[in-house]
C-alpha cells in the first residue's frame, strides 16, 4: 500500500501558498496528467468521447425578493 502524507492547514491562504509551491515544481507533463485525472474523476473515463450534458437548476430562496441591485 502506498503511503500518503496528509497536511492540515490553519487557513485557506496557507493552503493556497502550499498548492502554489507544489505546482511551481511540476513539469508541464505532470500538470497535464493531473488535469486529465481530475477530468476523469468529474466527467468519467469517456469524458472526451461523449458530449457533456448541459443541466441548469434553480432554487427559490425565501429571503430573496427577485430584484437586482
Amino acid at each position: 500500500m502506498r503511503e500518503v502524507q496528509v497536511t492540515v492547514f490553519s487557513s485557506i491562504e496557507e493552503e493556497n501558498e502550499a498548492e502554489y509551491r507544489r505546482l511551481t515544481v511540476m513539469s508541464t507533463e505532470e500538470r497535464e496528467r493531473e488535469m486529465a485525472a481530475l477530468q476523469r474523476r468529474v466527467w468519467g473515463a469517456d469524458w472526451a468521447k461523449e458530449p457533456i450534458r448541459k443541466i441548469a437548476s434553480a432554487e427559490d430562496l425565501s429571503w430573496w425578493d427577485g430584484r437586482c441591485s
